[in-house]
């Protein structure tokens, strides 16, 4: 506060000594010009002393405002440094970031053309797998019909198998027949029902005594006897066939009963 009074102050004094300065100067002039009208002589040192005085006046009035703008540059000059060091701060900010764009662009962009590479080898993949898989599309399809040939031929064999069977099984119903004749027709019979076993085609041919089972034998009739359990095989007259648990034909078969006169 007592600062601010002294720079007044010292305005003010300024001021006045400039004004009566200027005053004095003025009044020279004006003296002047009033001698040279009257005596047409010119006084060039008053006129000189004059110019001075208005000089000196001139320099009291400048001089303060001079200090003050002086003063105000001073003042004004760490907030002007502190700026301008404050833009560099900022300028510099802005360069890193700049950087820092410019290299995630470039890691980004980097990254886009990997991703790009590997999409394009996952397209060629594809490709390739959608060819593969064609080829096993076709490949199935080719085994397809192939085992849908199998089975026709199968069924084929199958049909010949049982036809031939039974017309091997025919002749052992007759009972004219030599002995000997069915012993040698059951040898054939019996080796040919290993033969097609091997290829998955069973003979039901059940033995006599054996339980009835309704899945694989069909009932022609009944006969009573006490030498076998009720439901027992008495006798096979014509034989079955199955392919694995498919029947293809039950067994027909006389079964036993139970002798009502004991």
């Amino acid at each position: 506060m007592n600062k601010s009074k002294l720079e007044k102050s010292t305005f003010i004094i300024f001021i006045t000594v400039s004004l009566v300065f200027f005053t004095i100067g003025i009044t020279s002039q004006v003296f002047f010009f009033i001698w040279l009208q009257n005596t047409k002589y010119m006084n060039w040192e008053f006129q000189v002393i004059s110019l001075v005085t208005l000089l000196i006046a001139s320099v009291f009035l400048a001089f303060p405002f001079y200090l003050f703008w002086k003063k105000d540059i001073l003042m004004d000059f760490p907030d002007a440094l502190k700026s301008v060091s404050s833009e560099m701060a900022n300028l510099e900010l802005v360069r890193k970031e700049h950087y820092k764009t410019k290299t995630s662009y470039e890691e980004l962009k980097n990254g886009l053309k990997k991703e790009v590479e590997v999409m394009v080898g996952v397209g060629d993949s594809l490709k390739e797998s959608m060819s593969f898989y064609k080829g096993l599309e076709n490949e199935v399809f080719n085994l397809r019909q192939t085992n849908i040939k199998l089975n026709k031929n199968l069924e084929n064999w199958n049909r010949v198998s049982i036809e031939f069977i039974e017309s091997v099984y025919r002749p052992l119903s007759y009972t004219e027949i030599d002995e000997n004749y069915k012993l040698a027709l059951n040898k054939v019979i019996k080796d040919f029902r290993g033969y097609v076993s091997a290829v998955g085609l069973d003979i039901i041919y059940p033995e006599v005594g054996s339980p009835f089972n309704d899945l694989i034998h069909e009932i022609l009739e009944t006969k009573e006897t006490s030498e076998l359990e009720p439901n027992s095989i008495v006798e096979c007259k014509e034989p079955g066939y199955k392919t694995g648990e498919n029947v293809l034909k039950r067994a027909k078969v006389i079964i036993s009963k139970k002798n009502t006169f004991l």
